[in-house]
């Protein structure tokens, strides 16, 4: 069993890895791609503002200087905030090295402990490779990673999780509402906080039987049999 989650654009780096990093050629040919583009260029594929451009362009100018960090440990937005890694004990941690697969458009699916370098980048930048989209580039990769047949719990966003082939896999979604004024209501941060404290459920209880996920009560949240399905996972707040 596997389970995927997002990166974010959030990041620290408070803990640098003085170690030598050597990066597969897919990641080579994307940080080439990008060096070869003028800074109007990035600025229009990005869609992002001059702030933010000049935080792109030292990432990919400097990319061979930058220090190395853990993936699980550079990551710092509002899912990995909920999750909260260092709440982990030694034997949790290693039920989440042997589970966990954070998908990246720059680095791939990352395992927890990989060591890499700050970036910015995801599949809706606009940037081609050989005539390829970053979701066609990545496609064979991404569904390489995992054993055909394997289960997957997704608790990724769309735009990752589209990736993978739903045919050569077992996968479960989750859903995540929170119930105000008898109505329900679902928006990105509702689901970001939920994700982050549902994989913190799953690694601390080292979850290896799906029933036991119906189970989880953080933040309030109940799992909704009657809006549940077969491979979809419905928790309500």
């Amino acid at each position: 069993m596997k389970i995927i989650f997002s990166p974010s654009k959030e990041m620290t780096f408070d803990n640098p890895i003085e170690e030598k990093v050597e990066f597969n050629d897919k990641i080579k040919i994307i940080i080439e791609e990008l060096k070869k583009l003028k800074p109007i260029e990035i600025k229009e594929i990005y869609k992002i503002s001059d702030k933010v451009l000049e935080e792109v362009l030292n990432y990919i100018n400097n990319f061979d200087k930058i220090e190395s960090y853990r993936a699980i440990e550079m990551y710092t937005g509002i899912a990995f905030r909920s999750f909260d890694v260092a709440s982990l004990k030694e034997d949790e941690r290693k039920y989440m090295d042997d589970h966990l697969k954070i998908l990246s458009a720059f680095y791939g699916p990352l395992c927890p402990e990989e060591l890499v370098r700050p970036y910015r980048l995801d599949f809706n930048t606009k940037l081609k490779i050989d005539g390829k989209t970053l979701k066609n580039f990545w496609k064979e990769e991404y569904n390489n990673s995992f054993d055909e047949g394997e289960v997957i719990l997704n608790l990724a966003s769309n735009e990752f999780s589209s990736l993978l082939d739903r045919k050569k896999f077992t996968i479960y979604d989750f859903e995540f509402f929170e119930k105000k004024n008898g109505k329900l209501k679902s928006h990105s941060t509702i689901s970001k906080k939920a994700r982050g404290k549902m994989l913190n459920y799953i690694c601390k209880n080292k979850i290896t039987n799906l029933e036991e996920i119906k189970k989880f009560d953080m933040d309030g949240f109940k799992y909704e049999n009657k809006m549940s399905e077969e491979r979809k996972f419905v928790f309500v707040k």
